[in-house]
């Protein structure tokens, strides 16, 4: 793998260059646009690593964007929907937080393990399936505001139900982390 700029390494830029217009729309209140450019990045990213698959054209950048690539948009998009609540939905500051720790502890850490050829790292299941939870809910905050739907309990099911996944997979990227330390003395 290498750092070549693939067909699905492009559509992956194009994603992050999305997030920009996202967070002009959340700070607009263009619930329906917001909504939009999210679903169009969330199709982007299944579309990118397809391609990748299917063209055999995985690259270390495409490896190091894409992943890259959901952090800013989550992350962007929590950040603005904390800060300017406006809307009948908003992230609470804590949550953002929270996020935002386990994202910086992922990163500190592949950082950390990149030069050892000895560890691996690979993302687990319920840290795919946070991510996952995490754009819907974006997705259903985004849609609740568009339709003007104060559907409170739809929202708290959701917002739960991410909140049990970051905690889950914070825990559990945590337990291999230690677990490599220990083992590697890195």
């Amino acid at each position: 793998m290498d750092f070549k700029i693939t067909l699905a390494t492009k559509i992956t830029i194009m994603r992050i260059i999305v997030v920009p217009f996202i967070i002009i729309s959340i700070i607009r209140q263009d619930w329906g646009m917001a909504l939009g450019l999210t679903i169009f990045a969330g199709l982007s990213d299944i579309l990118d690593g397809k391609l990748a698959r299917i063209r055999n054209e995985k690259s270390l950048l495409g490896s190091v964007l894409d992943p890259l690539a959901d952090k800013f948009l989550i992350l962007s998009c929590y950040y603005t929907l904390s800060v300017y609540e406006k809307g009948y939905f908003i992230i609470p500051k804590w949550f953002f937080l929270l996020v935002l720790l386990k994202e910086l502890i992922l990163i500190l850490s592949a950082g950390l393990f990149l030069n050892k050829n000895y560890v691996k790292i690979e993302p687990v299941n319920s840290g795919k399936a946070a991510m996952m939870s995490q754009t819907f809910l974006l997705n259903i905050i985004f849609l609740l505001n568009y339709l003007k739907l104060y559907l409170v309990n739809i929202y708290f099911a959701l917002f739960c139900f991410s909140l049990f996944l970051v905690l889950l997979s914070l825990y559990q990227y945590a337990k291999i982390g230690i677990k490599q330390l220990i083992l590697y003395k890195v």
